[in-house]
């Protein structure tokens, strides 16, 4: 499952949006956020004055693969 990321300057009023995300991360030394794309390419945005939106397929792109290293979440807690 791929989703998207919502960026802009905190001074502009327009988003840019990235398409087919399937992860996403962060390079301290660099101040960058950096994103992998379904085709494998890599996009880095510098994060200075920046503001991100992530669709909420990545919450659920996350939590999927959480599932799969550890087995289903249950809310019922013996």
């Amino acid at each position: 499952m791929s989703y998207s990321v919502y960026y802009k300057p905190i001074t502009s009023i327009f988003w840019r949006k990235i398409k087919h995300v399937k992860g996403d991360g962060f390079v301290e030394n660099k101040n960058t956020r950096w994103f992998i794309l379904s085709d494998e390419t890599r996009i880095e945005v510098p994060c200075d004055g920046v503001v991100f939106k992530f669709s909420k397929e990545r919450f659920i792109t996350i939590k999927r693969d959480m599932e799969k290293m550890s087995g289903p979440l249950s809310l019922n807690q013996e």
